[in-house]
């Protein structure tokens, strides 16, 4: 009996763990990073970004910033090189590495995205 009830167990919290596993919690921060030449994510005036997903592009929408959607991978790191685009936002652990060694710094995207600054954007920009 007492070998059948801690195998029931040890099952059960192998089952759980798995279940557990598969959850994404609501509050887990962004795997993108932003990269950019200056220090200041909340300051894209004007600058080009680009951006491979919704959340990326509306960030950069919300500020200022010109959101350069699915921009082509292969040939971004090359560009932001030459500077024809100002920034990136991204997970590609390969082009974060190769854009550092031109000067760019990496920190995590923010993850609270205010819907309500849209309507409050520089009026020169609508």
């Amino acid at each position: 009996m007492q070998l059948r009830l801690r195998r029931c167990s040890r099952q059960f919290a192998f089952v759980a763990i798995a279940f557990l596993s598969t959850i994404t919690p609501a509050s887990a921060a962004s795997s993108e990073l932003i990269c950019l030449k200056s220090s200041d994510p909340a300051s894209l005036d004007d600058l080009a970004i680009a951006c491979y997903s919704d959340q990326a592009c509306t960030y950069v929408e919300q500020h200022n910033g010109e959101a350069l959607r699915d921009y082509d991978e292969t040939s971004v790191a090359a560009a932001l090189g030459r500077e024809k685009i100002e920034g990136i936002v991204t997970s590609s652990a390969p082009i974060i590495k190769q854009i550092k060694g031109y000067g760019y710094t990496c920190v995590p995207l923010p993850e609270f995205i205010d819907q309500t600054t849209s309507a409050h954007r520089d009026p020169r920009r609508q």
